[in-house]
């Protein structure tokens, strides 16, 4: 990122959520890669286009905490939910906010940054997909 013209980025917020019947409702949810131990499926893995944008553009992304787990309804046998605390250089405090559950019906994603002068930085809009 440009420090220059928008100053150093202190913290980041990530958010993105889909409501895992609706993702492809020409298939059963429960039969999909996404809902599968065995296939790799999980927000974590699923939703990851997040952590390679935040590590593209933030540099060097090193864990600093994570939770996730099964909390919805949804007959999945992985995490519907996760929460990932990251450090970057660019950027020492990130958070992801990642759902495949019950409650997002609509797919929705969102990003907003803080910069040392305390501005909030241009961000995506909600998106409603």
């Amino acid at each position: 990122m440009a420090q220059a013209r928008i100053g150093q980025v202190l913290s980041v917020h990530t958010e993105v959520a889909q409501y895992l019947p609706d993702w492809h409702p020409w298939e059963d949810y429960r039969l999909m890669y996404s809902a599968s131990r065995e296939l790799g499926g999980g927000v974590i893995l699923d939703l990851i286009h997040e952590i390679d944008y935040t590590e593209h553009l933030f540099e060097h992304a090193s864990l600093a905490f994570y939770m996730a787990g099964h909390h919805s309804g949804l007959e999945i046998e992985k995490e519907d939910v996760s929460e990932i605390l990251l450090e970057c250089v660019q950027a020492p405090v990130v958070n992801l906010a990642d759902a495949r559950d019950s409650l997002q019906i609509a797919l929705a994603a969102k990003h907003s940054s803080i910069d040392r002068q305390m501005n909030l930085l241009p961000t995506s809009k909600d998106h409603a997909l």
